[in-house]
């Protein structure tokens, strides 16, 4: 079984509470509530983007990770009654969801994986408002909902920019390729990072954005290993050519990217975080691409404690 076969398996996920804001459910009512127009654009969304093999799968097919999907319940640890808790979970939850329907549409029109067209501009937009909205709703405080959003999408358009520099010059340093990819996947981390700073203070927020850079490191690499031949059909040329290494050596560089993390977590007491990097990790050991993974794995191990210098 190759690496992504074994991914979608999800070993690593703890179970769901009844009370988990789903990630289809959070789509499921957006399209309730969008306009018919807009609702003929968004049918089968995660298929047209080809994040999917079929029309009827769903984002949760996709978009895997548990930290991903709810990083609220990552990101508290202050003590609050279980009614305030799951209730405030809930809500930045479901802000994060439409900031992961944004931002993975962003990033297949900016890729040109999809055609640009008026309705994915249109639907483009509807989702950014409804971010701002419901983090809005999340934190009470709409100023701070812009200002982080605000700025996650500067750093997205810049990362997006320096990728698209990079495949154009054919030429990526790790320095880069961690810049990069911080950069565009800092969206990822705004809607929780902004309920660590309400309840904890900036250098709580701060410390658990830097989790989710390094976890979003690795999992950057994951991808770009497994895609490889895909981008080389799409681009000429993939991340591990570029940085003149074996696809293996990236799943050995998000190894060492996920050892980090947890460190990181540790330290500043995300223990929930934690527990579910040290999961994922011992995954990871487990886990083989085609070929002789042992092989690379000094290189790749150099380059992961490279990027995380770089995070």
């Amino acid at each position: 079984m190759q690496l992504d076969q074994q991914l979608s398996t999800t070993p690593y996920n703890p179970p769901q509470r009844e009370t988990t804001q789903r990630l289809n459910a959070t789509w499921a009512a957006f399209l309730a509530a969008a306009a018919p127009e807009l609702r003929a654009v968004a049918e089968s969304l995660p298929w047209r983007l080809g994040l999917t093999q079929f029309p009827e799968q769903s984002w949760e097919t996709f978009w895997t990770f548990d930290p991903n999907r709810r990083p609220a319940h990552y990101a508290l640890s202050e003590r609050m009654s279980d009614q305030d808790h799951d209730l405030r979970v809930r809500n930045f939850d479901r802000a994060h969801h439409h900031a992961v329907f944004f931002g993975l549409l962003f990033d297949r029109l900016a890729d040109r994986q999809v055609a640009r067209s008026a309705g994915f501009s249109a639907l483009r937009s509807t989702l950014l408002r409804a971010w701002v909205d419901t983090l809005t709703e999340a934190c009470e405080d709409r100023a701070l909902a812009r200002r982080s959003i605000a700025r996650a999408l500067s750093l997205l358009r810049a990362g997006t920019r320096l990728e698209a520099s990079s495949l154009r010059a054919r030429r990526l340093s790790p320095a880069t390729y961690a810049e990069q990819t911080r950069l565009k996947l800092r969206w990822c981390s705004a809607t929780p990072r902004v309920l660590v700073e309400q309840g904890q203070g900036e250098e709580r927020a701060a410390a658990f954005e830097r989790c989710y850079d390094l976890f979003g490191m690795s999992v950057q690499c994951i991808d770009d290993a497994v895609d490889a031949e895909e981008d080389e059909a799409i681009h000429g040329v993939s991340v591990p050519r570029l940085l003149g290494l074996a696809d293996e050596a990236l799943v050995e560089a998000a190894v060492v990217l996920v050892e980090r993390a947890a460190e990181h977590a540790t330290r500043f007491g995300f223990s929930a975080l934690c527990e579910w990097l040290a999961r994922f990790d011992r995954f990871l050991r487990d886990a083989r691409l085609q070929g002789d993974r042992l092989r690379f794995g000094r290189e790749g191990r150099a380059l992961g404690e490279v990027l995380a210098l770089e995070l």
